[in-house]
């Protein structure tokens, strides 16, 4: 064996090494990354709940009024919105089937309501009813969705003991920087 055979095999050999070095770079940075998407999913969702019932705030008012501009606008918020929480659910780990059945129910709702609005065959409080019921059902359980996802997001702060704060604080009174202080 010649000097040029040990040193091909021993460039295989950190050519193998650093395969598995990126190997296992490349498995961290998709988990890491997975993470960060379905972080970004559930804060699209929470995001949504707000303007969600905004929106069924405003199609009460509108359709109480009579004032079918306004309803009709409403609905097509109402409409933007919940196809876009629609889109985030399959993202989200504690999604439920039935708040998918809602959601679709309510789309479904608010486009036959918007036609009999537009066709003018009843007024904006009628056409409204049964979509204005099922705003109401998303809303709830997009709430209770997003009270789910945030104690996943940001668990509630674990208390310290007694021993473990005084302790913290006679080492930042020493001058140690501790994380947890």
């Amino acid at each position: 064996m010649s000097w040029v055979d040990v040193a091909t095999l021993g460039g295989l050999a950190i050519a193998l090494w650093q395969l598995v070095q990126l190997g296992r770079v490349t498995s961290a940075t998709h988990r890491g990354m997975s993470g960060v998407v379905s972080r970004m999913g559930n804060y699209s969702v929470m995001m949504l709940v707000p303007q969600l019932s905004s929106i069924e705030r405003d199609c009460q008012r509108a359709a109480s009024d009579g004032d079918s501009d306004a309803t009709l606008d409403a609905l097509r918020r109402w409409h933007e919105c919940a196809a876009s929480l629609k889109g985030y659910l399959p993202k989200v780990e504690v999604i439920s089937e039935e708040m998918l059945i809602q959601i679709t129910a309510s789309l479904g709702a608010a486009t036959r309501a918007k036609s009999q609005i537009v066709d003018s065959t009843v007024s904006p409080l009628e056409a409204t009813r049964i979509v204005r019921n099922k705003m109401t059902r998303v809303c709830q359980e997009a709430a209770e969705l997003a009270a789910k996802m945030q104690v996943q997001v940001d668990p509630p702060a674990v208390p310290r003991t007694l021993a473990q704060s005084l302790a913290a604080a006679k080492s930042w009174l020493r001058g140690e920087r501790s994380r947890d202080v």
